[in-house]
């Protein structure tokens, strides 16, 4: 049956006006690749309203909520923490911003450093220190395009459609995700392009000018909390639909839905995440501390502080001490780098390798790869930075084939529950030399990795729930944000949250944590 256009309506910037789409039996012409290191245009928040502020009752017909949502913006504009992103810097609403203006030197909202994470960065290519205010975009925060990409080339075509009989045809959703991402579009659907677009800000990435200094610290930046990438997902809250509650993607070819989506039917997308995000994480805390160990030694000096394990420095002296029990790595009283907690990431390597063997050398190969890390930095004070660039370039390299070997490993609900279960035991287990043990943060991830996977088994013990609730309420280990309100990390009034937050980080009790794990742990078997 031939191909008809069709016009509809389209609300956008509450002007309605007629559109017609393009029949796409017409080649589209070739389009030159995004170049970073000029400002791109975007089309902004309006442009995305148009369609994603909510399904009408003729977009349901059509089937196009078969795909996605269509009430993104809604879910963004009302609850996301990424929209008040800039007004985070903002001194007149926010009174930490203000505090840190005072003794930074200047308004928060007209530094390069500040925008490059608060607003969107039309040119994360250009140097920081050439960066200029024209730059940024930052009336809407973290909008649309600071994670989804520029959306000047593939704005039009990505919604095009006709019909083929009573059957949509979007030919964007058949395009490759290398040429999407030629056009400028972020392949979100993909966890390692995700946890990537995600771990250049709440990790850090030199390349994008992105890095939270020591200094800006002592001016009163919140402390970032690990990164754990399935869980800040979640807890935007999602404005998206697993691919497999969505009809299309049960229509599709399994080898087309891995290639275009990264979807495997019977696979738990949840446990694949956190999986990815793990090692993701990893590779974006080492390769920002291979650029600074590099920039150390090209001017004989020493990495940021930042760079180093927050918590050798900062914390209470008690004795007896729990980190003193635990043992140490390394040199007593030096501190250790700030590659992000370890723990859930040496969970998924052991279940990855058992689930699927062509991980196994990757897997095995980690402990040797950090140990030439910890030894770098235990070769004096505050480490060596040649021989902690050299580890962390080895260790990038390694996390890539690692990431790869993970592609074996199915994550079946089988295999999801057995990784749900070595993560409880992992919590549980006591802390033995030279082992780190468990700190806040390392709980912290290794926690919120459970509870996402968790809610893929609603039949559970309830034990398993009573208890992992209860850390909830007793380590502020839970959701970033409750279910009724947001919880973010700052307030106006610099208490509540993130004081609340540095509290009961001072005060974790890892007994308590193993204690509640091993109660959890024995329910699970």
């Amino acid at each position: 049956m031939p191909l008809t256009s069709y016009s509809r309506w389209l609300l956008l910037g509450g002007a309605a006006f007629i559109l017609t789409s393009a029949v796409y039996s017409v080649p589209q012409p070739p389009q030159p690749k995004i170049d970073y290191r000029t400002p791109a245009r975007i089309v902004g928040i309006s442009a995305c309203d148009a369609c994603h502020r909510a399904p009408t009752p003729r977009y349901r017909e059509e089937g196009r909520t078969d795909f996605v949502r269509l009430d993104e913006s809604t879910i963004w504009d009302n609850e996301d923490l990424h929209k008040r992103a800039s007004e985070a810097l903002d001194e007149s609403k926010n009174r930490l911003a203000a505090g840190m203006a005072k003794i930074l030197g200047g308004k928060l909202n007209q530094k390069v450093e500040c925008l490059v994470c608060h607003a969107v960065d039309r040119a994360p290519l250009v140097p920081l220190k050439d960066k200029t205010l024209g730059n940024f975009y930052s009336r809407d925060g973290v909008s649309c395009e600071s994670c989804h990409g520029f959306a000047d080339q593939w704005n039009d075509p990505h919604y095009r459609a006709d019909f083929e009989g009573n059957k949509l045809i979007v030919p964007w959703r058949s395009t490759p995700p290398a040429k999407k991402e030629e056009m400028g579009e972020w392949d979100m659907r993909n966890p390692a392009r995700r946890t990537e677009r995600c771990a250049s800000c709440h990790v850090g990435n030199a390349e994008d000018g992105r890095i939270i200094t020591h200094e800006m610290y002592a001016a009163g930046h919140p402390p970032l909390p690990p990164l754990e990438v399935m869980t800040f997902s979640r807890d935007q809250p999602m404005h998206y639909k697993w691919a497999k509650d969505l009809p299309y993607f049960q229509s599709l070819e399994p080898s087309k839905a891995w290639e275009l989506f990264h979807y495997r039917k019977g696979e738990s997308q949840a446990a694949r995440l956190v999986a990815i995000g793990a090692v993701g994480t990893f590779r974006a805390a080492v390769q920002l501390l291979a650029r600074a160990a590099e920039e150390a030694h090209s001017r004989n000096g020493l990495p940021d502080f930042a760079h180093f394990d927050c918590a050798a420095c900062h914390h209470d002296l008690k004795l007896p001490s729990w980190r003193q029990e635990r043992g140490f790595a390394g040199a007593p009283g030096r501190p250790l780098p700030n590659t992000g907690p370890l723990s859930l990431l040496r969970v998924v390597l052991e279940h990855g390798a058992a689930a699927a063997p062509a991980l196994k050398p990757a897997a095995d190969e980690f402990a040797a790869k950090f140990a030439q890390l910890l030894k770098a930095f235990d070769a004096r004070a505050f480490g060596d930075p040649a021989a902690v660039a050299v580890a962390t370039r080895d260790l990038a390299t390694w996390a890539d084939s690692a990431e790869k070997g993970l592609e074996a490993v199915v994550y079946t609900h089988e295999e999801t529950r057995k990784l749900l279960s070595m993560i409880a035991a992992t919590a549980a287990a006591p802390a033995k030399a030279p082992s780190p043990g468990l700190d806040f943060d390392a709980a912290q991830q290794l926690y919120w990795a459970f509870e996402v996977l968790r809610d893929e088994f609603p039949d559970l013990p309830p034990a398993v729930k009573t208890e992992s609730e209860a850390l909830t309420g007793s380590l502020l280990i839970g959701r970033l944000k409750g279910n009724d309100q947001p919880r973010p990390f700052v307030s106006d009034e610099q208490k509540g949250p993130l004081k609340d937050r540095l509290k009961r980080s001072a005060n974790y009790d890892p007994a308590t944590f193993r204690a509640a794990f091993a109660k959890i742990h024995a329910s699970l078997r």
